[in-house]
């Protein structure tokens, strides 16, 4: 099982590079490690059954009509102007902007939710060269270093925080937030600084 497991998250951090659907590589790789420890009495379908964040499934669901009704409500546009700001986004500065408003955005609706926007918003103006990449990778840290303040800034966060939870461990949203309010702004400024040292040097 331990090779298999080994296998399985080398197929994660692998099908980017190949083409691959990572769904499809995590499903099957979950199914076969299931088959194999419930033939070997090692896992018992109500441990399969309760080991399942059910509670966040409603969520999930939610979550992706948020994503249908944010892509057609038009906040495309300020928020293009906000992330671009004029700018060709080559300054430390206007990276590091983008960078804290994506985070912010991510903490308020969630990081999915917002990378639907900054995407939407950043498409036009990174294809047609009006603004460089280095944009659009500062969305991409904003939207995933950034959701670290509120509880519901990811999706991941919700579901470590679900199964530490199943274990009666808990961390209350006062307590991450008081992490995250020293911590999320260190990494950004620390990462949007790398990102504008890697763009200058190469």
């Amino acid at each position: 099982s331990l090779g298999l497991l080994a296998g399985i998250l080398l197929g994660l951090a692998a099908a980017p590079f190949f083409g691959w659907e990572i769904w499809v590589v995590a499903v099957a790789g979950g199914a076969v490690l299931a088959g194999i420890e419930l033939a070997a009495g090692g896992l018992r379908p109500r441990q399969l059954a309760t080991g399942i964040s059910w509670d966040l499934l409603p969520f999930v669901f939610s979550l992706f009509l948020v994503l249908r009704g944010v892509g057609n409500s038009g906040l495309t546009e300020p928020v293009r102007a906000l992330l671009t700001g004029g700018g060709t986004g080559d300054s430390f500065g206007e990276l590091l902007t983008v960078a804290a408003a994506t985070a912010l955005g991510s903490n308020l609706i969630n990081n999915l939710p917002m990378l639907l926007v900054a995407a939407d918003s950043l498409a036009e103006p990174v294809l047609s060269g009006q603004v460089g990449m280095g944009v659009l990778y500062a969305a991409l840290l904003g939207t995933n270093l950034g959701p670290n303040l509120t509880v519901i800034g990811s999706l991941a966060t919700m579901l470590s925080l679900s199964i530490i939870g199943k274990k009666g461990l808990r961390v209350s949203g006062v307590l991450y937030l008081k992490v995250g309010l020293v911590t999320v702004p260190l990494l950004l400024a620390a990462s949007v600084l790398g990102l504008w040292l890697t763009l200058k040097l190469f």
